[in-house]
């Protein structure tokens, strides 16, 4: 062999070696890389989420979604005892009877959901500027029957005209209207 084979035996022993080395070198940098990233987004993570645990703001936020959740719970747990003892939902909600002073009359609203949006089921009574509403319904359910009863008293301020109440059904409400009279 020449020289110049011997030369060239080496070089391409020699760039094979290298591209080898290369190759190798790129796979491992690849490697390296992904390694370096994932670590990198764990880190991210694992301290975004340690903020978040520490900060205040958001423990307020989760206790108060937690304290919406037990309030819910609560009132889940209220109307199944309202229903079980033969209560209408209307009694755990709201006020059946909502009452405002206006500048010349009193305006008293009675929820009647609760007695069939029925106007006749509602007593009203005006004895010395003491409003009584009352009403009452009977009802059947599978062989059972129940009295649903309501009574709520008003003191009522003011000189009252009795000759001009208005009793009206607006939808769902009763609305009793009694004017105040005139002090001219």
């Amino acid at each position: 062999m020449t020289e110049e084979e011997k030369l060239n035996c080496g070089c391409e022993h020699k760039n094979e070696n290298d591209t080898k080395k290369k190759h190798c070198m790129k796979y491992i940098g690849i490697v390296l890389a992904t390694l370096l990233g994932s670590f990198l987004a764990f880190y991210f993570v694992a301290d975004m989420t340690l903020k978040n645990m520490m900060n205040p703001a958001n423990q307020f936020r989760r206790m108060d979604k937690m304290m919406e959740r037990h309030s819910r719970d609560m009132e889940k747990m209220d109307r199944k005892m309202m229903k079980d003892m033969g209560m209408p939902p209307m009694f755990h909600h709201k006020s059946m009877v909502v009452v405002d002073k206006l500048d010349d009359e009193y305006k008293i609203l009675v929820d009647l959901r609760a007695f069939d949006n029925n106007e006749k089921n509602v007593k009203f009574d005006l004895n010395n500027n003491i409003a009584t509403v009352s009403a009452s319904i009977e009802k059947e359910k599978r062989h059972e029957d129940s009295i649903v009863e309501f009574s709520q008293s008003f003191y009522l301020s003011g000189d009252l005209d009795k000759t001009k109440i208005k009793k009206e059904k607006d939808r769902n409400k009763y609305v009793i209207t009694i004017p105040l009279k005139d002090n001219d």
